[in-house]
């Protein structure tokens, strides 16, 4: 989900300005089959909330899909002649890669390289969250991206206010509206979050903002940039919230704020507890913030440098990967983490659940009962029955090759965990040529070595 950002950049060659779509009319009936095919490939793949078809899913796409579903993901359609039914609806499919999820149809940019409209693991955990909350009367999302949330917001109220500082992103809000039949519902425009100042009080304000911690001179996308610590947005927005939300004392629904965030961290919580708690406590709030995913800060490194590099020519990933790692040292953080928050009128309290995957990696460990030998299938049963724990966004950056070096490598790794007390050193110890060969992705190896000391334990090969 592309979220508001300070400043557009549009100099890139490959990210062309888009232009505004016109808007026609919607299918009368959103294509289920499909939506139901990607439910179940992703059910399949152990990966519930990962949108776009690999090429093995989209090879098994119903052949009976419209003309402009096959179109946009490279099938044959089901029927031939006449115009596509992409074209009747200004859908792009050069342009455009669609998805779907939750009965509900979705588009982001085919640009290469990080997309110009996100829309992930995460923004969907965000919409689950979302529609869960069922938030009523006025709603205003900040930070629209693809759309997804606003038009299932729409389906049920009669208007949806969306802004976006990314004029691609606004233009993929409309289009995500009009595949889902809600066009005349979502409204959507080109907006900063630093100069917003709606007309009128909300109800409910939506919101997911980037939060990628980026060092001072190292040159970042917008769509990610959280600034120093990475809560620049995500703290001005509590700072003017306040009065955007209609008065919880007024007639009509009970106001509220939802966020998706992420943020640096111990492993006592994301360091933005301590401003939620203020903010709580300034509006009469009772704050819930739920954490599904938490990984090491230095795999989030990894990432940062891997979208960092064609934004840095001349600055090598090792130079990029010690700049950010240096950086997350000096502010003292270990984990990055990803949750949703949830705020209504209360009595200014805020609540912490971390429902992510331990982590292992922390624990010293020592030799258990049983050698690798004897309980190695019981091990790999236990590992694949984990790879359901991986954090949002693994596969950004992420590879099968991650997943599955862990497993070969399963005796060095128990030994390495047996001798080490950091299980950080173990993995740079025992996957260190890989590290070497994959300097920032080949940092997704941390994870899937934390879910197999989990099995090794679990196993009894440690305890």
């Amino acid at each position: 989900m592309c979220a508001v950002k300070a400043v557009p950049d549009f100099s890139s060659p490959t990210r062309p300005h888009p232009t505004k779509v016109p808007v026609k009319p919607a299918p009368r009936r959103t294509p289920l089959a499909f939506i139901a095919h990607l439910d179940a490939a992703r059910r399949a793949a152990r990966l519930p909330y990962e949108p776009w078809l690999g090429d093995a899913s989209r090879r098994g796409l119903p052949v009976q899909l419209p003309d402009w579903v096959a179109a946009a993901h490279g099938v044959a359609p089901a029927s031939d002649g006449g115009s596509s039914g992409a074209e009747a609806l200004g859908l792009d499919t050069s342009r455009w890669q669609l998805t779907g999820f939750r009965g509900l149809l979705a588009v982001r940019d085919r640009v290469e390289g990080e997309p110009g409209v996100y829309l992930g693991e995460d923004g969907l955990r965000f919409l689950d969250g979302v529609l869960a909350a069922r938030p009523g009367g006025r709603v205003i999302e900040i930070g629209s991206g693809s759309g997804i949330v606003a038009a299932a917001l729409a389906r049920t109220r009669a208007r949806v206010d969306c802004v976006d500082i990314d004029p691609l992103c606004v233009t993929a809000t409309e289009v995500t509206a009009r595949l889902n039949g809600v066009a005349d519902r979502v409204h959507a425009r080109r907006a900063d979050l630093l100069t917003l100042a709606p007309a009128v009080p909300y109800d409910t304000v939506v919101a997911n903002l980037p939060g990628v911690p980026v060092p001072d001179g190292l040159r970042y996308s917008a769509a990610g940039d959280g600034g120093p610590d990475g809560l620049r947005l995500i703290r001005h927005l509590l700072a003017v919230a306040l009065p955007w939300l209609r008065p919880a004392a007024e007639a009509g629904p009970s106001p509220r704020l939802l966020m998706r965030f992420q943020s640096l961290g111990t492993a006592a919580g994301p360091l933005l507890l301590a401003e939620l708690r203020d903010f709580a406590a300034r509006g009469r709030l009772d704050i819930e913030v739920c954490a599904d995913s938490r990984v090491r800060v230095a795999v989030r490194n990894g990432l940062t440098a891997h979208y960092a590099g064609p934004l840095n020519p001349g600055r090598s990933q090792a130079e990029l990967l010690k700049t950010c790692d240096d950086h997350a040292a000096a502010l003292g953080m270990d984990y990055y983490y990803s949750a949703t928050l949830a705020a209504h009128p209360g009595e200014g309290t805020v609540r912490f659940t971390d429902t992510s995957a331990p982590d292992r990696l922390a624990s010293r460990h020592r030799p258990g009962p049983l050698p690798v030998g004897q309980a190695g299938d019981r091990v790999t049963r236990g590992y694949l029955g984990k790879l359901g724990d991986l954090p949002d966004g693994f596969w950004e950056a992420g590879t099968p090759e991650a997943v599955e070096l862990p497993l070969t490598r399963m005796s060095e790794f128990a030994a390495a965990l047996a001798d080490h007390a950091d299980g950080l050193a173990a993995v740079g110890e025992v996957f260190a040529d890989h590290l070497a060969e994959h300097p920032a992705g080949g940092r997704a190896v941390y994870t899937t070595a934390n879910l197999l000391a989990g099995a090794l334990t679990d196993a009894g090969v440690l305890a």
